[in-house]
């Protein structure tokens, strides 16, 4: 913990350092402020900052808002949840959207603080999976939000700042976290052998259910034999450009060689090596949103009746699934005023992360939905038939309207009990909302001078939405990145 401890408090120190530095220096170097520019459609909406006052939260006036694009009052509305089952997840939602109002600092600052958080929690607390703690890749995806506000703000000493904190601890972090993970996968497969389920069996038989506990088995979903994601090229990336910026050609070509592991198609190695006498000028762009995933409820219903009552067991077994969308954009084109114009290149489809992820705890939560049904209707089975069975005793010594109507209410009770069980039983389907689902790239190695730079997102050939960045000053010899949004 204390290892842990000391890394956010070096990457605390490199943010509020970094962030002086950036400050002095934007004020003897107009064409880095100048960078921050937009079109003038998008300035006014880019120069917001969201309001500290937290805000009631209303699920009609957040949906609102964000239809309106007024993320402001949504990060407020998220900031003023006070879940603290939630906290991670609210946190990195708003974190997220102060990025996508251009609030480059705050969003920095913010996934700094939220980092931290997670890092002080475990993958799943207690393995009851009721705190959210952020998973594998949203911590990845953290840090390279960090470095692309850092790039946003036209500061490249920040960028490397950060990739120095991911390089000192929180690489072997990540790792620790996926071997964690597995621990959780194979502990999930013992989950019906353990003494609570077994006794929870018996009780049931005791009570007159018997449960055919293959049926309920019999659709488990296959154990993830897939490869971890455990390293992100969209981090790579950036990792490349900023030390590549900050003139560490040692660690540039570290990060290049990762990311030729993961995506070849990424080439960065006149960022490496810039050619001579010339610039090199990097369009990040980051498009739509993450997807989702969804419940997949299977429901089980065990017909084996009690002699006396018409009842079987309900079983619902839950487990997330990743749900398939239909994205907006397709694809990301970049022209420079030069004249220059590439279709930028995938980095990264988040979508696979989220996937992954999904894939690897549909089996573990599967085995725990069944636990929690056996145990449920275990308790549910015995109260409410010892209420049956001490209303039909009642009923045989006296049988008359009172003590027939207290039978019929025990019955009631007793299905009303199971079938509360259905309803309750919910998948664990949270996760960061406002993540990009892709990031692309496009590089030109140009002559130092000023330029700006029109980025087209495109679905098909049809251009869903026109960003522009003006007066990017390009200079030899290293990176200049410029980094371009559309949540669309």
């Amino acid at each position: 913990m204390k290892k842990i401890l000391k890394a956010v408090a070096i990457a605390a120190s490199v943010m509020v350092l970094s962030t002086a530095f950036a400050s002095a220096k934007s004020k003897t170097a107009k064409g880095d402020s100048a960078t921050e520019s937009t079109a003038k459609k998008e300035k006014s909406k880019k120069e917001k900052t969201p309001k500290a006052k937290k805000v009631k939260f209303d699920q009609a006036a957040y949906d609102e808002a964000f239809a309106s694009g007024d993320y402001a009052t949504c990060i407020s509305m998220l900031q003023g949840k006070g879940s603290k089952s939630d906290a991670i997840l609210d946190a990195l939602d708003a974190d997220m959207l102060m990025h996508l109002n251009g609030s480059y600092l705050d969003s920095a600052k913010a996934f700094l603080n939220t980092q931290g958080e997670m890092m002080q929690q475990k993958v799943k607390d207690d393995k009851s999976g009721v705190t959210y703690a952020g998973t594998v890749y949203e911590r990845l995806l953290s840090y390279a939000m960090r470095a692309a506000n850092a790039f946003a703000l036209g500061d490249a000493s920040n960028a490397k700042g950060v990739m120095d904190s991911y390089t000192g601890d929180y690489k072997d972090i990540i790792s620790a976290l996926v071997a964690q993970e597995k621990e959780l996968d194979e502990e999930s497969e013992g989950n019906l052998e353990s003494d609570n389920v077994k006794n929870a069996l018996n009780a049931m038989e005791q009570a007159g259910f018997s449960l055919n506990l293959s049926a309920v088995t019999s659709k488990k979903p296959q154990k993830y034999t897939g490869k971890d994601y455990d390293t992100s090229a969209f981090l790579s990336y950036l990792g490349t450009l900023a030390y590549a910026a900050n003139g560490d050609a040692e660690h540039a070509k570290d990060f290049a060689n990762v990311l030729r592991t993961v995506n070849s198609a990424v080439d960065v190695s006149e960022d490496v090596s810039v050619p001579a006498g010339m610039g090199r000028l990097d369009v990040v762009a980051l498009s739509g949103t993450i997807g989702k995933r969804s419940e997949s409820a299977n429901s089980f219903t065990v017909m084996e009746q009690m002699p006396i009552v018409n009842t079987p067991l309900k079983f619902k077994i839950v487990y997330p699934v990743f749900e398939k969308q239909n994205h907006a954009i397709n694809s990301v084109r970049v022209t420079l005023s030069n004249g220059n114009t590439k279709s930028a290149a995938l980095v990264e489809d988040f979508d696979a992360a989220v996937e992954i992820d999904v894939k690897k705890k549909a089996r573990r939560d599967y085995n725990r939905s069944v636990a929690r049904n056996i145990l449920k209707n275990s308790a549910a089975a015995v109260a409410g038939m010892g209420a049956v069975m001490s209303a039909d005793a009642a009923m045989q010594k006296a049988n008359n309207p009172l003590t027939a109507k207290a039978y019929d209410a025990a019955i009631l009770g007793l299905n009303k009990a199971l079938d509360a069980i259905v309803e309750s039983e919910k998948a664990d389907v949270r996760q960061g909302s406002y993540f990009p689902h892709k990031a692309s790239a496009a590089g030109f190695s140009v002559a130092p001078g000023t330029y700006s730079v029109k980025v087209e997102y495109l679905s098909g050939n049809n251009v869903v939405e026109t960003k522009e960045v003006g007066d990017v000053v390009v200079e030899a010899g290293k990176p200049t990145v410029v980094v371009s949004t559309c949540e669309k």
